[in-house]
């Protein structure tokens, strides 16, 4: 956008059509041109990790049974996208189509140019889905791999239409789980059980309460034994001592959460 003085003095903030390239051949005296990097940008952008999807998005689900429910309903969100995209894809194109039609057939120059600008915008839009659709595609393909790979062996149909099916007792493990955890973090990071979460506590069986309690416990004192022990690896590197004399880290953070898991809940 440029600055410009009118007459009058005062600034006239305009944009110029040229003013975009022109900035760009600023400088560009480099073995990569400003143009280049551009171009390059504007690529297949950068889709969801395997590691992403691991851990924040599917492994946020704690146990087996959570996690291939969350995996399809990501599928699921990343079809419907998919499926959209390629819609307004060809929406797009048949659009483009009738555009140009009408701008073959405008005499006036004035409106001739005023359709060139709107054809410019759906071939821009265009060329967004052309990069934007195989990011989806791996996405979704992904996706897919990461709930495959939740199964011990090739899962069946019937297995794929089973994670559907709410399993009470399942379900029941899994917001032991989460609670735990969550309680934990309020213990390690405050040394107490905060207010809110306790009042979320109270909400359930008092069976289920000692199960949570009992993780919680478990959870924090291994994990603040590992920070302890991290703490005294650091501080031997840092100081530059041998680190022979010191012991060995029994649980990492990924074992303490599959022990939380694993570990027996109270009978009712």
């Amino acid at each position: 956008m440029s600055l410009r003085n009118d007459n009058d003095g005062d600034f006239d903030y305009t944009p110029y059509a040229n003013d975009y390239d022109d900035a760009l051949k600023l400088d560009n005296n480099k073995e990569v041109s400003n143009e280049e990097i551009a171009a390059l940008a504007h690529g297949d952008g950068f889709p969801m990790t395997e590691f992403q999807t691991k851990y924040f998005v599917v492994g946020d689900g704690l146990t087996t049974y959570r996690m291939k429910r969350q995996a399809l309903v990501e599928i699921d969100t990343r079809r419907a996208s998919l499926a959209s995209m390629l819609k307004s894809q060809r929406k797009c194109i048949a659009e483009m189509a009738l555009i140009k039609r009408d701008m073959e057939a405008e005499e006036d120059t004035l409106r001739r140019n005023l359709i060139e600008c709107e054809y410019e915008d759906k071939l821009y839009d265009s060329t967004i889905y052309k990069h934007k659709i195989p990011q989806a595609q791996r996405e979704l393909l992904e996706m897919i791999n990461h709930l495959r790979s939740l199964f011990p062996g090739n899962p069946t149909i019937e297995d794929i239409k089973n994670i559907s099916q709410e399993d009470p007792e399942q379900e029941r493990i899994y917001w032991q789980t989460r609670m735990a955890k969550q309680t934990a973090v309020d213990m390690i990071a405050q040394g107490r059980i905060g207010a809110g979460q306790m009042a979320s506590l109270m909400l359930m069986d008092i069976t289920d309460q000692e199960v949570v309690i009992t993780k919680a416990i478990e959870y924090s004192t291994r994990l603040n034994n590992t920070i302890g022990k991290l703490d005294v690896d650091a501080q031997k590197k840092l100081l530059g001592r041998e680190l022979n004399d010191i012991p060995l880290i029994e649980d990492n953070v990924e074992q303490i959460t599959k022990n939380l898991v694993q570990s027996e809940s109270i009978d009712d």
